[in-house]
């Protein structure tokens, strides 16, 4: 996923783009694709979003960080993508949390 998110979108469209990162941009894609259909066809499966609820038998806590928009104890960010074979963890999501944020009250 990172490499793919890596390169913006706009340098892939202009005219006159690099045709080598065309190139290899096209085949990460294909190889990541192609590898998705195998973890499927063998029951291996993909976890970990932001917004889910933190769960330390499937998530490695990375760092935590305060966010008032987002409910505490929440992944805030995926930096990789957890995969499970049936309901057994093979590799942990690590992710970023949301810490609950301590407000000091005026008196």
């Amino acid at each position: 996923h990172r490499a793919v998110d890596s390169v913006p979108s706009d340098d892939l469209k202009k005219e006159g783009a690099d045709h080598h990162l065309v190139s290899l941009y096209e085949g990460v894609e294909m190889t990541q694709a192609e590898l998705q259909k195998v973890f499927k066809a063998n029951g291996i499966t993909e976890f970990g979003e932001e917004g889910e609820q933190f769960d330390p038998n499937f998530h490695e806590a990375m760092f935590q960080a305060p966010d008032e928009t987002k409910e505490p104890n929440t992944i805030s960010m995926v930096l990789k993508t957890g995969y499970k074979f049936q309901d057994r963890v093979i590799r942990p999501a690590q992710v970023g949390t949301v810490q609950k944020s301590y407000v000091q009250h005026k008196r």
